[in-house]
């Protein structure tokens, strides 16, 4: 070709070659097969003993024939499903065609107030799940016309309800209003509905002025707390009104978002006297899903009363001493910063509350050498990065011994990182008398939000938390699956964990296997400091999910369980479940045809 002139000939093949290869790009399989997926239900809860039509959007939901729930107290049938972007450029993908599908939905009389998962089935599988919310208070639904301004604001006339509403189009904003008398308290909480929606709660008083008799004075204003793993994001707000008359409350979207995926619900109630506002923290639902079914280092997950024997079901073997009953509780609040520190034994719960600047709660233990201590954390209220827990433990003569801050060298050496961790574990080199400080890391915060409980207890070796990042399996007939996982091994648990899945559809077999692991190019951290005491050891096994080309396909969702058993000093414990998730075989030919779905319930 050197020396050649190019002729606009030459330019066209090239083009068409091109754009061959573009067309062959694009078939790709997740296009031919796309993975159904959800993105909000509307509306998004109700009580028990109702009965109503339900909206549900997604993308590639094309033939969906039923509605799959993770309890038997709830219910639904399609009535129709149709595209949203009927007017979309030609030629986009299977995978980004959007759908919206209308459910006849009910709820049992039985059914507790509570989160629940929500999928439906496709002739391609089985679609993530959407939150949908069984409410114990009254709910009623947004009016239909626009409340976008405090003159048409929606009346609430009762409290201890819920609201459910949409924020159908960018920057919209809904108006509530509603009669109180003196001295009344009220709170209202904005739950999210989709991961796209943050609602933002401000509170007004129509005061007017000699300008413009509508003006509002703004009372309170709430968005959640500053973004930390682990947090609630769902706006709360508390107010004790000291005048009688009409207020106004304004739901908005954070930064003026907004869309028919936008869903939120509003709750309004009186809170009981003398009650505080509601705790910004992580609410422990189920985690049927997503994540795993067990956490151990994170500020917000409750510490159990019987927790040492949590601790040996996740392992083998016991103490020479059983541990009996619920573990003692000490009050670390000694309230005086020069009084002694309250002497505990181990294992023991120490609960109190920096409740001032530079406050400073001290208890002393005895240890012996080789003995090997846990701490655990938690935050009940105010966490992370408003109130972080600084745990020192000091020897005798006050020389520190460890702390929960993790130090390590990164990049080029030219800066340290320090986190503070919820779980730290020390094994002691010598007998003595150690005194545990808490405070907070900054020492110039301080209130009676600043609570902590910490679990003080020799170790337990066991099985940690077992990371899967699937939350459903669409498997195909004839192909194979690979299955990732993750096991943490805490407190120097050094045998093995046998993995079993259960509960396969039929034609699906488990192979475990080895994978080559190609080398990142990636700048390591120079140190990664005594990163034994701040993290637990992790495996990562890998199993395939082989299909049988000649595997039947299913019409509802088998439910797989993925099991660990520890298994230490030759003896091996109680199987654990790590995981369950809906799994469905789908049939290999492209042109699938909607299965036959007589008789079939719709839920699980």
């Amino acid at each position: 070709m050197y020396g050649r002139r190019l002729t606009p000939v030459f330019w066209r093949r090239c083009l068409l070659v091109v754009l061959a290869a573009g067309v062959i790009t694009g078939l790709s399989k997740a296009d031919l097969r796309p993975e159904p997926a959800l993105s909000s239900i509307f509306p998004m809860g109700g009580n028990p003993g109702t009965e109503f039509t339900a909206e549900v959007r997604g993308t590639a939901l094309e033939g969906v024939y039923a509605v799959w729930f993770d309890s038997d107290v709830l219910s639904a049938d399609i009535q129709h499903v149709e595209p949203v972007n009927k007017d979309a450029k030609p030629g986009l993908p299977p995978s980004k065609r959007k759908y919206r599908a209308a459910l006849r939905l009910r709820i049992q009389d039985a059914a507790k107030a509570g989160l629940y998962w929500m999928r439906l089935l496709t002739p391609n599988g089985l679609t993530d799940a959407v939150r949908f919310r069984v409410n114990s208070d009254p709910v009623i639904e947004e009016v239909g016309s626009a409340h976008s301004d405090p003159e048409s604001a929606q009346r609430l006339d009762r409290f201890q309800v819920v609201v459910n509403g949409r924020f159908s189009r960018k920057a919209e904003v809904d108006f509530y209003d509603f009669e109180v008398s003196a001295g009344e308290r009220l709170r209202f909480e904005a739950y999210s509905g989709s991961p796209s929606t943050d609602p933002v709660l401000t509170l007004f008083e129509p005061t007017g002025s000699w300008h413009n008799p509508a003006r509002l004075t703004r009372l309170a204003y709430n968005d959640e707390p500053t973004h930390y793993p682990g947090r609630s994001n769902e706006s709360r707000l508390t107010y004790r009104f000291e005048k009688a008359g009409r207020y106004v409350l304004r739901v908005e979207p954070f930064l003026g978002g907004g869309g028919p995926d936008h869903v939120y619900q509003l709750r309004a109630t009186r809170p009981n006297a003398g009650e505080r506002a509601e705790k910004h923290r992580t609410r422990h639902f189920s985690r049927q899903a997503i994540g795993p079914l067990w956490e151990e280092r994170n500020f917000t997950r409750p510490l159990r009363p019987d927790a040492l024997e949590v601790l040996w079901s996740r392992s083998t073997g016991r103490p020479e001493r059983e541990p009996g009953g619920e573990i003692a509780v000490a009050n670390a609040d000694t309230g005086s910063a020069n009084s002694q520190p309250v002497d505990v034994m181990l294992p023991s719960f120490i609960q109190g509350t920096v409740e001032s600047p530079g406050d400073i709660d001290r208890v002393r233990f005895d240890a012996k050498r080789g003995d090997g201590i846990a701490i655990e954390v938690e935050t009940p209220d105010a966490a992370p990065p408003d109130f972080v827990p600084y745990l020192r433990v000091v020897d005798e003569a006050g020389v520190e011994v460890f702390s929960n801050v993790h130090s390590m060298v990164h990049a080029n050496g030219g800066f340290i990182m320090k986190v503070l961790s919820p779980k730290t574990v020390f094994d002691f080199r010598r007998d003595g008398r150690f005194t545990l400080e808490v405070r907070d890391l900054t020492t110039q915060r301080g209130d009676d939000r600043f609570a902590y409980r910490i679990l003080l207890r020799p170790q337990v070796p066991h099985v940690g938390a077992v990371h899967i990042e699937e939350d459903r399996l669409n498997l195909v007939a004839g192909e194979i699956y690979k299955l990732s996982i993750v096991t943490d091994q805490e407190e120097g648990f050094e045998g093995y964990i046998a993995l079993a899945v259960e509960g396969l559809p039929e034609g699906v077999r488990v192979i475990p296997a080895t994978e080559v692991e190609f080398l990142k190019v990636r700048q390591p951290r120079l140190s990664e400091g005594k990163v034994e005491r701040y993290l637990a050891k992790n495996r990562t096994a890998t199993l395939l999910l082989v299909t049988d080309d000649d595997a039947p396909p299913t019409r509802a969702p088998s439910m797989m369980q993925v099991m660990a058993t520890p298994v230490r000093k030759g003896e091996m414990g109680r199987p654990i479940l790590a995981k369950q998730m809906p799994v469905m075989v789908l049939e290999s030919n492209e042109e699938t045809e909607q299965p036959d779905v007589t008789g079939l319930a719709a839920t699980r």
